[in-house]
């Protein structure tokens, strides 16, 4: 069993004082990108995959990414998100679709003061809870 840790870029919508992503840190793996290094690992059932960025809920071809990794006999894929896109439902269904094991998100305190000063974002925690 392998945990492999695929970080797809550094866009978020937060900017957590915590974050260990510098801010000038920029970068982006393309969909290509993504399927070269899926396919060269070669992930087996067994092997847990951790998909994350900066926030990759904001990559327009998740659901792609999710689907290949799931096609290429991993069962366990993990995402790695601040929860904030799933206030919507439909988004949520839509990456329920693909099969994904789980999502991994922080919350940083249930204080609205304190989580939304951690994120950097006012309504974060409102956010995520609705998520």
């Amino acid at each position: 069993m392998r945990k492999i840790f695929l970080v797809t870029d550094y866009n978020c919508n937060n900017a957590c004082i915590s974050c260990a992503k510098r801010s000038d840190e920029k970068g982006k793996l393309t969909f290509q990108d993504i399927v070269q290094v899926i396919d060269s690992i070669k992930p087996t059932k067994e092997d847990y995959i951790e998909i994350s960025g900066g926030e990759p809920t904001l990559r327009a071809d998740l659901f792609d990414v999710i689907n290949h990794i799931k096609s290429s006999c991993t069962t366990n894929v993990i995402l790695l998100s601040n929860g904030r896109r799933f206030k919507d439902m439909a988004y949520s269904e839509r990456i329920k679709a693909t099969g994904l094991d789980r999502v991994m998100t922080t919350f940083y305190s249930h204080d609205e003061k304190i989580h939304d000063f951690i994120t950097q974002r006012k309504g974060s925690l409102l956010i995520l809870l609705k998520g």
